[in-house]
């Protein structure tokens, strides 16, 4: 349980905060809520149930988008981009014909990717478990990956730091963007 994911946002007041909720089960988030009660928007995620928005009364399926070579639409941090984070970019740029930035914050990255409104979100800097899970869950439900940089899917084991590892969410499973986070 993470009762605020994106503390800067909300202490900034924009309304990109969440509260996440995820339930781990053989080290892997088979269900997963993030709230946005600025917006009042839910998005769950259970494991073989699909993933899906809902807002008010309205409930809708949700899918990531596949890859095409044209377009990249990045999901960032809005508080903490990185030197690294300006690497990959200039990478994507390299290999689609138009990057789109979109600065987001919480959960609200893995969110965009899940429903389709980003194709990948790569974290390239320090994240806890609890940041992450619920939106994972989301995400991998919709079809999308949740991947460290060695192309495994995050795992959640007791650990002392609670940390993740550097890691990529991306809609597409099949896109290599392994390679585009390849620093050798």
């Amino acid at each position: 349980i993470d009762p605020l994911d994106g503390t800067k946002e909300f202490i900034n007041r924009n309304g990109e905060f969440t509260v996440n909720i995820a339930l781990i089960k053989d080290s892997s988030p088979i269900l997963g809520i993030v709230f946005s009660p600025a917006v009042e928007e839910n998005f769950f995620g259970a494991k073989n149930l699909g993933a899906f928005k809902i807002k008010g009364a309205e409930r809708i399926s949700i899918s990531p988008s596949q890859q095409t070579e044209g377009e990249c639409r990045i999901t960032l941090s809005k508080s903490h981009k990185s030197e690294d984070d300006e690497w990959f970019i200039d990478n994507c740029k390299k290999r689609f014909k138009s990057v789109l930035e979109i600065p987001t914050g919480s959960s609200l990255k893995l969110c965009k990717v899940a429903e389709g409104n980003a194709d990948i979100y790569s974290r390239l800097g320090p994240t806890y478990q609890w940041d992450i899970a619920a939106g994972q869950a989301v995400v991998e439900s919709a079809g999308g990956i949740v991947n460290d940089l060695l192309g495994n899917s995050l795992r959640y084991r007791f650990d002392p730091k609670l940390k993740n590892p550097y890691f990529y969410c991306a809609g597409d499973n099949k896109f290599p963007w392994k390679e585009l986070l390849n620093k050798d």
